[in-house]
């Protein structure tokens, strides 16, 4: 994450005000762009559970998710690509928890827009 720290002193309040709306404004845009880019990374990851099932004497891999009431088993590989698909399931939980993160720091940002 970048950070900008501005430091005014002897400044007029005009000036002053000049400074939080711009830095305001830069932390709204970075705060949108990366929630932008996570939630498109997340729309391509795969949702659920792993759930791996014997058929005829094979295993396979399933996802387990639910969508609405209904409990959704897709395919989602061979036993071979277990570690690939839990380090999927693994990056999407983070990225769940980033995009959290910055929905509750929009909220903070919008408040400071309204002190104006």
């Amino acid at each position: 994450m970048e950070f900008l720290i501005i430091v005014v002193y002897n400044i007029d309040m005009e000036k002053k005000n000049y400074y939080v709306d711009l830095v305001l404004k830069k932390e709204k845009k970075r705060n949108e762009s990366m929630l932008q880019a996570y939630m498109n990374r997340l729309s391509k990851l795969p949702k659920g559970s792993l759930v791996i099932r014997r058929i005829n004497g094979k295993e396979y891999c399933y996802l387990r998710y639910r969508e609405k009431d209904k409990v959704i088993h897709k395919y989602a590989g061979t036993i071979n690509q277990v570690d690939d698909i839990k380090m999927k399931i693994e990056e999407r939980k983070h990225l769940i928890d980033l995009i959290d993160m910055l929905k509750e720091e929009k909220k903070r940002i919008l408040k400071m827009e309204a002190v104006k």
